[in-house]
């Protein structure tokens, strides 16, 4: 028996097309620019800023789009921790304490 109510429980969130991470994206580009637009109503005419905080607005959401369809829901997380992976591992201890004990000696 299916219930019309909690369809959606368990998938992830998606608008427009643009999934989950992509969405804070956009709206975080479309934040700065409305900032951006205060901050440069104050020196410039208003149709150059205007312009300038369109081209923000319409760019972020295009990078959102734009990583949304090469890295999909999860790979844009994947790729930045496979960023952080250490290339070796390194051990800065000497080779005798790495063998020895505590307690033992040589």
């Amino acid at each position: 028996m299916e219930y019309p109510i909690n369809k959606g429980v368990g998938r992830s969130f998606e608008f427009k097309g643009l999934q989950t991470i992509y969405v804070f994206i956009a709206l975080g580009g479309i934040v700065i620019g409305v900032l951006l637009y205060f901050i440069l109503g104050l020196f410039l005419p208003f149709e150059i800023s205007i312009i300038l905080v369109a081209i923000v607005m319409i760019g972020s959401v295009g990078v959102a789009y734009y990583l949304n369809g090469k890295y999909g829901e999860t790979g844009l997380l994947m790729e930045r921790g496979a960023r952080k992976l250490h290339q070796r591992i390194q051990n800065d201890k000497r080779v005798r304490t790495l063998i020895i004990r505590k307690g033992d000696e040589f």
